[in-house]
Order: C-alpha cells, then sequence, then structure tokens
C-alpha cells in the first residue's frame, strides 16, 4: 500500500515549520542581543535591526502556532483548509481523517507525471513541492495556464477564483503531456 500523500504532506509542512520557528527565534535574540550590545538600541536613526528582528520575531511565532495547531488539530491545518473549497455539499462534514482517505484513495490510482511531481486522479490534481496550494479538484480546475520564467517553464492549474497550485520546473514534453492527459479527460 502507498503512504498516505496527504499525511505526508500534512508531517512535512508541520515539521518545517517547528524547525524553522526556533531558528527565527534564534535569530530575533540574536539581533536584538547585538543591537543592545552594540548601544545602537536606543538610537532612532538605526531602524533596520528593529525591523529584522520584529520580522524574525513575527515569522517565528507564526510558524510555531501554525506548526502547533497542525500538530494538535489536523482539521484546522493548511492542507484542510486547501480541501475544504472543494468538496461537494455531502462531504463538508467528514473528519479529517476521511477527508485525507478520501483524496488519498483518488491519489493513490492516479496516473502520475514529470517524475511522480504531478498526480493526476479520477477527481483530485496534486502538485509535489507546490508554489501555494498544492491540491485542486478536476471538477473545480477551468484552465491550465504556463508560465515561462527565465527560460523555465512551469504549469499553473486554475480554479474559477483565479487560484491553484503551481508546478515547479517541467520539461516542454512534461507539459504536453499533463495537458493532453487533463484534455483527454475533458477536464480543460
Amino acid at each position: 500500500m502507498k503512504p498516505s500523500i496527504c499525511t505526508s504532506l500534512l508531517r512535512k509542512q508541520i515539521k518545517q515549520s517547528l524547525l524553522i520557528a526556533p531558528a527565527a527565534l534564534a535569530g530575533a535574540v540574536f539581533f536584538l542581543s547585538l543591537d543592545l550590545l552594540t548601544g545602537q538600541f536606543y538610537n532612532p536613526k538605526n531602524i533596520l535591526p528593529k525591523i529584522i528582528v520584529l520580522f524574525l520575531l513575527a515569522s517565528g511565532l507564526y510558524l510555531a502556532y501554525s506548526g502547533l495547531r497542525a500538530l494538535l488539530f489536523p482539521a484546522h491545518s493548511d492542507l484542510a483548509v486547501f480541501l475544504r473549497p472543494y468538496l461537494h455539499p455531502n462531504e463538508k462534514a467528514l473528519p479529517i481523517k476521511d477527508l485525507f482517505a478520501l483524496v488519498d484513495r483518488d491519489l493513490n490510482t492516479a496516473a502520475d507525471f514529470a517524475g511522480g511531481r504531478v498526480l493526476i486522479g479520477e477527481d483530485w490534481l496534486f502538485v509535489r513541492d507546490a508554489w501555494g496550494t498544492p491540491v485542486i479538484r478536476l471538477d473545480a480546475l477551468m484552465r491550465v495556464e504556463r508560465r515561462r520564467e527565465k527560460g523555465r517553464l512551469h504549469l499553473k492549474f486554475l480554479n474559477a477564483n483565479g487560484a491553484g497550485p503551481v508546478t515547479g520546473v517541467l520539461s516542454e514534453g512534461d507539459a504536453c503531456v499533463i495537458e493532453q492527459h487533463l484534455r483527454e479527460k475533458q477536464r480543460v
């Protein structure tokens, strides 16, 4: 049996949040102590270190909160928030385990493209290491856009609001195969 894609993604997000949060908080303490030790803390012209401290402190606290919230309450995790808008009315009340199982059942039998970075099932499309949301329900998929950035090709899968997963760098061949597969499924 394949490992649960949703659970793996949730664990990855929790680990990243809980590992980066202490580093950001330590950076805030370092810059604050450096500012205090040099005696520049009360200098109103020296604002950059204060901005850095506030940014690192806010980032660290947000990441710690986000990671702990996802760890303790998976139903409030980023992944659950990404999935909920795509649920049918009869699926809205599903517990988080059942919600993840619903998506995983579809993705476990999905066709994989670009070395497994894009999975297209009967109902769901999942992009590993996506920018933004990693998943979209195929019913909600309105169009696929090609994005070129510095000569590199990315695909963006868009819903009615213009939001959706964006792939990492793809070859022209991989992009064509993904688009063709979606056309054959008559989803775009």
